[in-house]
């Protein structure tokens, strides 16, 4: 079995869970989103890194 590159965890190390918005407002994520990761293949986890950076790109300025 060779080894491949793996998408690598989007964790920020800066978790703020957003609640109204469901969402980790330091990488974007939902709690399923988070809770599976490890879980997902390579295809998943990009469709995910694709949507957490839109989410985040609404999201408004904070200190986290």
């Amino acid at each position: 079995m060779t080894t491949t590159e793996s998408t690598i965890n989007p964790c920020k190390s800066v978790c703020y869970y957003d609640h109204q918005r469901d969402l980790c407002a330091g990488c974007g994520r939902t709690l399923e989103e988070i809770g599976k990761w490890s879980r997902l293949d390579e295809k998943e986890k990009k469709e995910i890194i694709k949507k957490m950076k839109k989410r985040l790109n609404i999201l408004p300025s904070h200190n986290v």
